[in-house]
């Protein structure tokens, strides 16, 4: 399992009927396990995606407005303590 993170522009007037989003949500990454950490009123999200396909990352590496942060491996498993 990998996440990716990628900081892209947020849409949405933050409403029941058009949340706050990321912009590429819908066209891009529809069916991905997915995350937002958004910066208050800023146009802007940190975006993390879990085993995103090399189709979608390179769609999405290659808009103007989004930026690749880092790909870290996951562990899954929960270990006792």
């Amino acid at each position: 399992m990998t996440l990716n993170l990628y900081v892209m522009p947020i849409v949405g007037a933050g409403v029941k009927g058009d949340p706050r989003r990321p912009k590429y949500r819908d066209s891009v990454f529809p069916t991905l396990g997915w995350g937002m950490f958004d910066y208050g009123d800023e146009p802007w999200c940190l975006v993390g995606i879990v085993d995103v396909d090399p189709t979608s990352d390179a769609t999405l590496t290659a808009e103007p407005d989004v930026f690749e942060m880092v790909s870290v491996p996951v562990c899954s498993s929960k270990v006792a303590v």
